[in-house]
């Protein structure tokens, strides 16, 4: 199903009118959207209607694709909302760039369990969020099938002229009585026609008509040209068909690649009486992803083990019952002894700035409309990490309070740079911009001069 009809395009935790969709059109979305939270287990809807008509479209902090019978959904990154307000995301080129710097984010993170495919020396530019999800699965899958289709042993059964593997007696008494010809026979089979190469084709076959890049597309069917000896099932006969796929030493490395298959394919809404989709959702929490990214870039940045949700004590901790406990988002010792405790903000702090958040006000000769970061940070914040930083200084004694960080997403002209200031509780307090462009090297994705030797 390729749409050719309308295209809504709005950023995450943004509206956009939706007076040109019927009231069925509507009640489609919502029941699509629907199925997608119950299947993920989600609290509330990613998207909604709301409006005395029911004619305002509502995202959540989800990114990706919604797609019906002639309506595509596309929501992009709050950090991108001017290129949306203007419309400039029909521009390939800008929508290129856009999508490539998603696509370097989600693999950096790992966060769809696909990492470390080189993306940086990629050709294809992926200028939709099917391209991204292509590239995502088709280039580390087209990787792994150069080494070889996984292979396994499956039973067949069938009525043969010679004996063949152990005979049916029962069928062949029965059904073959009056037949000397043929004799019902099992056997193993070393096939590679098993369910886990079925779901990786349908989920090439799926996408290669919907990526819009050529090259892109060229790795989808250099993926599906490997599979030829395989049957084409549907979405849902793939799906039922790896229910319960145990794994071994031989097909594990094909583990990534088929975990977004999956998700890719339990998107799609389905008529069980016919292989044609008639829906497709796949949202990404954008929260969960930026928190992904930041650990990552950490660990480049610090070259030590990042902790993640670390517990770091409870706010009552004499009562057995009632205690609240604390959690930070990160926390590591640095290869010098010191601690840090680090938060991961996915807010746009440094909206309609040309630099980075500061502590300090930039002299007005330089141009620059810059707020001070004490008019902009959320109070509750500051709060929560120096009470992280104190909880954590009682629990290992020690003499100075950990260093704090706050990490927040920038996509301004200016230089890539931290500021720093003492807490109330002794803490340095450092503002870190986090670039969410592509780089050679993932710590220069952080700023350089966040560490002074």
């Amino acid at each position: 199903m390729i749409n050719e009809g309308t295209t809504i395009r709005l950023c995450e935790w943004s509206t956009s009118d939706a007076i040109d969709l019927t009231l069925d059109q509507r009640r489609n979305i919502t029941e699509a959207v629907t199925v997608w939270k119950e299947a993920n287990d989600l609290p509330d809807l990613p998207l909604w209607f709301s409006g005395p008509e029911g004619k305002t479209l509502n995202a959540k902090q989800y990114v990706g694709v919604i797609e019906l019978p002639n309506i595509v959904i596309e929501i992009y990154p709050k950090l991108d909302k001017r290129l949306i307000e203007e419309e400039r995301v029909r521009d390939e080129e800008i929508a290129g760039s856009v999508m490539s710097d998603l696509l370097w984010i989600l693999d950096v993170s790992g966060h769809l369990g696909i990492s470390e495919i080189d993306v940086a020396g990629l050709k294809e530019t992926p200028s939709n969020f099917y391209d991204v999800f292509a590239l995502l699965m088709a280039k580390h899958l087209l990787a792994e099938l150069n080494l070889g289709i996984p292979h396994k042993y499956v039973s067949v059964s069938d009525d043969i002229r010679m004996v063949r593997g152990k005979i049916f007696i029962l069928d062949q008494i029965t059904r073959n009585l009056n037949r000397s010809d043929v004799i019902s026979c099992e056997w193993d089979e070393f096939s590679s026609d098993i369910p886990l190469n079925q779901l990786l084709k349908c989920s090439c076959s799926f996408l290669q008509s919907r990526v819009s890049d050529s090259g892109v597309a060229k790795v989808l069917i250099d993926c599906i040209s490997q599979y030829d000896s395989i049957c084409d099932v549907s979405p849902q006969s793939a799906l039922n068909g790896v229910m319960g796929h145990r794994w071994d030493r031989t097909s594990e490395r094909f583990r990534p690649a088929f975990d977004l298959a999956k998700r890719l394919l339990q998107g799609i809404g389905h008529s069980l009486s016919s292989a044609d989709a008639s829906t497709f959702v796949f949202l990404l929490d954008m929260n969960k992803v930026f928190e992904d990214y930041v650990k990552a870039l950490l660990e480049a940045y610090f070259k030590v083990g990042i902790e993640t949700q670390k517990h770091v004590g409870w706010l009552f901790p004499e009562l057995d019952k009632g205690k609240v406990q604390q959690r930070a988002d990160y926390l590591w010792c640095s290869k010098d002894d010191v601690f840090w405790v680090g938060d991961a903000k996915y807010k746009h702090l440094s909206k309609n700035q040309k630099n980075p958040l500061m502590f300090k006000q930039i002299p007005e000769e330089e141009n620059d409309s810059s707020s001070p970061a004490g008019k902009i940070l959320n109070p509750s914040d500051i709060r929560q990490l120096t009470v992280y930083a104190e909880l954590i200084q009682k629990k290992i004694m020690a003499v100075n309070s950990p260093n704090i960080l706050l990490l927040y997403p920038f996509v301004g002209d200016g230089d890539l740079n931290s500021d720093t200031t003492v807490s109330w509780n002794g803490s340095t307090f450092t503002l870190c911009p986090v670039s969410m462009h592509r780089y050679a090297n993932l710590k220069d994705a952080l700023p350089s001069n966040m560490i002074r030797d």
